[in-house]
């Protein structure tokens, strides 16, 4: 193929969609970082965004809890804030200005006491001696709690979904359990293709630690910057041409910045990134190839076999510790020798008195029994937090339909980016033009990569030749 057919074929791709791939990398960066703060500060009017954005306000409702003493008294834990209702949900009033993550009351002899409540946020456990309505740090501040249980006047804290910390209620007393690895042996064997492109979409899939979150990163920069430098590319040449004046320099930069090895080496996880997308946004028609199709441990990527950063939720009752990941609940009675009691990601660990639920994601929902973990049939799906009204268990999840949530006017800017990315701001089939986007990104790399490795070659001959000159 000549060289001015896949210089074509290259300009055509990027200016037909080069400005979806910079949108899908820019926004996919700060989606992944969504404890950034300024993307809950921000906020637009309800007025100037669809229906589709507004609704997903309540996605970030992550705990909420009634008293069960009396159902007027309801507190919303969100990324938005805590909010605090004493008129059984028909206000709701923000009485704590930090992310929160999770709810949960003081617990006396296995019952809440709903007057003195601790929440988990992006900025450690504050504590509130009024039900709620005002708040003071109380441990772990600067540190990101994902999760905690309560027992016996203890606090068990999961923060960066790597580390355990227990805190004495009334000393204060913080120490960071050391917890063994789980065994290889202990770990499934198994893992779906629906597991496999959630985790490498969502930076979790390749490597313990931040390193999967990093790469998921270094494409999203580069995708986001190629999009913006194609386009600055393209113009300036027309500018050439139009015998226009340009910036040289800043043009030959722009060239080199374009094309290089750096950009070469983005390319499988710049593959990664758009062709899970294209699974996850058909993730409806695809889901029984997705869950059906499994992949043994063998053959998947390392952090697999070591999930020690992979802890989801936490619980100790007593007698035994339970560690809840994304494979499923691990049992210890002494923080080292671990077993699989139940398979399934475990993508919430809630007690409510002296009962154990887990919710969970792509798996059942559970509720620990004596005869082991029991699936709880018609619960809804992924529950985020657990709560009793009218002596019975109920289960809060972003699809409830029965929950009385805070109204606001304005829709916070992590979920217009999120409308961006999955096409929702635009049109229930937008995700079709993702598609094409990624089938383009592929393009514009081969394409890419033919241009520059033919230059580079070109160039060793014209060096030679005036070697041998």
């Amino acid at each position: 193929m000549k060289l001015h057919t896949i210089f074509t074929i290259h300009k055509i791709s990027g200016l037909a969609l080069g400005s979806i791939l910079f949108l899908l990398g820019f926004t996919g960066f700060f989606l992944d970082h969504d404890n950034f703060d300024f993307l809950w500060d921000i906020k637009v009017s309800d007025k100037l965004l669809p229906e589709s954005i507004v609704a997903n306000k309540q996605k970030a409702f992550n705990a909420y809890k009634i008293d069960f003493e009396n159902p007027q008294h309801i507190l919303a834990g969100s990324r938005m804030g805590l909010f605090l209702s004493l008129d059984g949900g028909t206000s709701f009033k923000k009485t704590l200005d930090k992310q929160t993550l999770a709810i949960e009351p003081e617990k006396i002899n296995h019952q809440e006491n709903f007057q003195t409540v601790y929440a988990a946020t992006a900025d450690g456990i504050y504590q509130s001696l009024d039900g709620g309505l005002k708040w003071k740090d109380f441990a772990l501040k600067n540190k990101v709690v994902e999760s905690f249980n309560l027992f016996n006047g203890q606090i068990y804290a999961v923060v960066d979904k790597r580390d355990i910390f227990q805190i004495d209620l009334k000393t204060k007393k913080t120490q960071k359990l050391l917890l063994a690895g789980i065994p290889k042996n202990e770990l499934p064997k198994q893992v779906s293709l629906s597991r496999l492109i959630r985790d490498l979409h969502y930076g979790r899939g390749l490597f313990s630690g931040d390193s999967s979150l990093y790469i998921n990163d270094y494409a999203a920069i580069i995708l986001s910057f190629l999009g913006i430098g194609g386009f600055v590319i393209y113009f300036t040449i027309r500018k050439i041409r139009a015998k226009r004046t340009v910036n040289r320099r800043l043009f030959q930069t722009w060239l080199k910045t374009h094309s290089n090895i750096i950009i070469i080496l983005s390319f499988l996880p710049i593959m990664i990134l758009l062709f899970t997308g294209v699974f996850l946004d058909h993730a409806q028609l695809l889901q029984d190839f997705m869950k059906k199709t499994r992949f043994h441990s063998s053959y998947l990527p390392p952090v697999y076999k070591d999930l020690s950063t992979d802890i989801w939720g936490f619980d100790y009752d007593g007698k035994n510790y339970r560690v809840g990941n994304r494979l499923g609940v691990f049992k210890s009675t002494d923080l080292h020798n671990w077993q699989l009691e139940s398979k399934g990601f475990a993508y919430r660990i809630k007690r409510i008195e002296k009962e154990l639920f887990i919710s969970g994601m792509g798996s059942p929902n559970r509720q620990l029994t004596r005869d082991g973990w029991v699936p709880l049939k018609g619960t809804p799906h992924m529950p985020r937090d657990v709560y009793q009204l009218d002596g019975k268990t109920r289960f809060y999840s972003t699809h409830s339909k029965d929950t009385k949530l805070p109204v606001t006017d304005s829709t916070p800017l992590y979920h217009i980016m999120l409308g961006l990315h999955d096409g929702k701001l635009f049109s229930g089939q937008w995700v079709f033009v993702n598609d094409a986007a990624a089938l383009a990104g592929l393009i514009l790399f081969i394409t890419g990569y033919i241009k520059w490795s033919r230059k580079r070659k070109s160039r060793r001959r014209a060096l030679e030749n005036r070697k041998t000159a």
